[in-house]
């Protein structure tokens, strides 16, 4: 009877590749922009065009999906943000999970042995899983600070072309960047770059430090609250 090939050993488990993170990133990013644009296309002609008085969400939806391309209007600008916002959410997560793993392998937030003692920070288990919380939290917003810095890059040139193609302005995504770059240089499509900074590198570090804090406190399956690998 011949003997069987030897199995293989199973593969050593390795945190995700940038590559990895990039792409589911970028495919749950396709996916919701899919989804929130017909939202979003409703809420821009609301903000944009108003009228007195005010319409309801459910008058104008009414009246996009009358005009000529039917409900296909409520997809009109589809095309910018469903590159932009894949590619910012594929930064994001990659940027969260990568800064997130080397913070947690350098340790940057932990205090010297000897500080710690001259501060006179407690020695028992609950101390130790306090600061083993703090320094979780600590990673979580720092790494989610770096996310946000990055996807600003992508998001205000996005949000940029994607309003002047939702309020009619243009009809194409590609008109409404000739125009920018036609009348204010390349440099135009940076035009917001501040604000989205300003907005979301705080928004992203509080959006990943609460959905870790919330992860860790309610209880597990067990009865137990989640325990850190910090």
């Amino acid at each position: 009877k011949p003997t069987p090939p030897p199995r293989s050993p199973p593969p050593a488990a390795h945190p995700p590749s940038i590559a990895v993170d990039m792409a589911c990133g970028a495919v749950a990013g396709a996916a919701y922009t899919v989804s929130a644009h017909p939202f979003d296309t409703v809420k821009v002609a609301m903000q944009t065009r108003p009228t007195h008085p005010p319409r309801s969400a459910l008058e104008v939806t009414a009246e996009i999906c009358r005009g000529p391309r039917g409900a296909l209007g409520l997809f009109r600008g589809l095309a910018a943000p469903l590159v932009g916002y894949s590619i910012e959410a594929g930064i994001n997560y990659t940027a969260f999970s990568q800064g997130r793993r080397w913070l947690e392998h350098n340790n940057p937030f932990v205090v010297g042995a000897g500080a710690e003692a001259g501060a006179g920070a407690p020695k028992d288990g609950a101390g130790e899983r306090r600061r083993s919380v703090t320094r979780h939290l600590a990673e979580c917003a720092a790494s989610g600070a770096l996310g946000g810095s990055l996807l600003s890059l992508v998001v205000a040139p996005t949000d940029l072309i994607k309003c002047r193609v939702q309020d009619g302005q243009f009809r194409r995504a590609r008109d409404a960047v000739a125009d920018v770059v036609t009348k204010h240089g390349i440099f135009g499509m940076t035009r917001g770059v501040a604000a989205t900074l300003a907005r979301e590198v705080p928004g992203n570090a509080l959006f990943f430090t609460v959905y870790e804090a919330a992860q860790m406190a309610f209880p597990r399956r067990g009865g137990h609250p989640r325990q850190t690998d910090a």
